[in-house]
């Protein structure tokens, strides 16, 4: 993926989720952008950055507590994970 695709989905990302970091507990996970959200860390950088946000205290991580999604459910996101975000129709 090309640098300015990259900088589109993170700026995207950053404007729906209210600002850059809160775009690491983004619970919207059926979103097609959703795996890119964070693009340029790996696997370990993401890994340190989600277990960073899980520690905290903020509102974005109460948010995602109540959608019932977990610390495993962004390290390893799962159908079923994935349907928790979902809008109830």
């Amino acid at each position: 993926m090309n640098k300015t695709k990259r900088v589109a989905i993170r700026h995207f990302c950053a404007d729906c989720a209210g600002s850059p970091l809160d775009t690491t507990l983004c619970t919207i996970l059926y979103c097609e952008l959703w795996p890119f959200r964070i693009m340029g860390l790996g696997t370990k950088g993401y890994e340190k950055r989600v277990r960073g946000a899980f520690s905290g205290k903020g509102f974005t991580l109460k948010e995602t507590l109540r959608c019932g999604l977990t610390l495993d459910d962004y390290l390893h996101p799962t159908a079923d994970s994935i349907n928790k975000t979902r809008p109830k129709t």
